[in-house]
């Protein structure tokens, strides 16, 4: 009779091999420019594992792509206040061609997106820092939209600097009268 230890032993060496295996495929031996690189081979086995081995597989299609890029979208900037419109029309290139990028095993959409995140990221620090360096007006009456579903991309730079001075100014508010309670 074989102990658990060995029986584990065995599983693991047995899925070692098969990983190992079926990873092998992905090297060319001919041609070391050909050689994929670590992105690639992740990417692919990644997108090989998630069809083979998913309970249910999607189809990795254009409606598959518009669906990631619209989720990622929401992910990346729920509110709505960090990229601009001209920043998402720039990534929105990109909306039916996720699926090609993942069957390339490239990533372009990412890199642009990654770019323009830290971009802004950086300028709303700033932004952030100047506004709050001066104390908020409260004797005018302003909206503000709190439904970020409803709310849209700030349509240029100025549009974007208003919208977040209005979210600090609300969040400012908030926060005062969370303190009064």
């Amino acid at each position: 009779m074989l102990s658990s230890r060995f029986k584990i032993g065995m599983y693991a060496g047995a899925v070692g091999a098969v990983f190992g295996l079926a990873s092998y495929r992905f090297y060319r031996h001919n041609d070391p420019a050909a050689l994929p690189s670590k992105e690639q081979v992740l990417v692919g086995t990644l997108v090989q594992g998630l069809s083979t081995a998913h309970y249910q597989p999607e189809r990795i299609d254009d409606a598959f792509s518009k669906r990631v890029f619209d989720l990622y979208l929401k992910r990346i900037d729920y509110r709505k206040k960090l990229l601009t419109q001209p920043d998402v029309n720039q990534l929105r290139q990109y909306e039916t061609k996720i699926d090609d990028e993942t069957k390339a095993s490239t990533h372009e959409f990412l890199d642009l997106s990654t770019k323009l995140i830290n971009e802004r990221t950086k300028q709303m620090q700033a932004l952030t820092h100047e506004l709050l360096a001066q104390p908020f007006t409260f004797d005018t009456d302003e909206t503000f939209q709190t439904d970020f579903e409803k709310s849209t991309f700030p349509a240029s730079a100025a549009d974007q600097r208003e919208q977040w001075r209005k979210l600090l100014k609300f969040e400012t508010l908030t926060r005062v009268a969370e303190m009064m309670d």
